[in-house]
């Protein structure tokens, strides 16, 4: 199978997965999941971060989950906020602007340089419901710095080859 189908596939699985996930539990924990060379996939949670925001904690623990298991692919999951990146105030997160929607992100990445993400908004009830709209696909232009370290890793790593 060639890589970019590989990860379509691999975000595709995930991002059914984490929509069933928080329809049925009414939430979805931040994880994340890596797939190695011979197809193996293996899930960690994102332990308590202890420094706000948590974007830096959370890109280490990868780029320390690729390192340690060698793995080729990653897909992270998490609720977050989404906005236009012309409505956030300078300085300010997705979460500060006036247009922020909350959502449920599944962001995938590859070492050949693939990406795949999926927004699903999420609509909250103010009985504690939810309901959640379809999932949009973005393959280009999506901003995935958080991935940054693990971009890094990869790059060490196949100069080490």
């Amino acid at each position: 199978m060639d890589p970019e189908d590989r990860l379509d596939r691999f975000a595709s699985w995930i991002n059914d997965r984490a929509r069933h996930v928080l329809l049925e539990d009414g939430g979805h924990a931040a994880m994340f999941l890596l797939m190695t060379p011979d197809g193996a996939v293996h899930v960690e949670r994102f332990g308590g971060a202890r420094e706000r925001p948590v974007g830096a904690f959370r890109a280490r623990t990868m780029a320390e989950a690729v390192r340690r298991t060698s793995a080729d692919a990653i897909a992270l999951i998490s609720e977050a906020w989404s906005a236009p990146e012309d409505s956030v105030p300078a300085g300010g997160g997705a979460g500060d602007s006036t247009r922020a929607r909350d959502i449920l992100l599944v962001a995938a990445i590859d070492r050949s340089g693939g990406q795949i993400v999926f927004e699903t908004a999420i609509h909250r009830g103010a009985d504690d419901s939810i309901e959640i709209g379809d999932s949009r696909r973005f393959a280009t232009g999506y901003d995935l710095g958080i991935f940054d370290e693990v971009r890094a890793v990869w790059v060490v790593s196949a100069s080490l080859d």
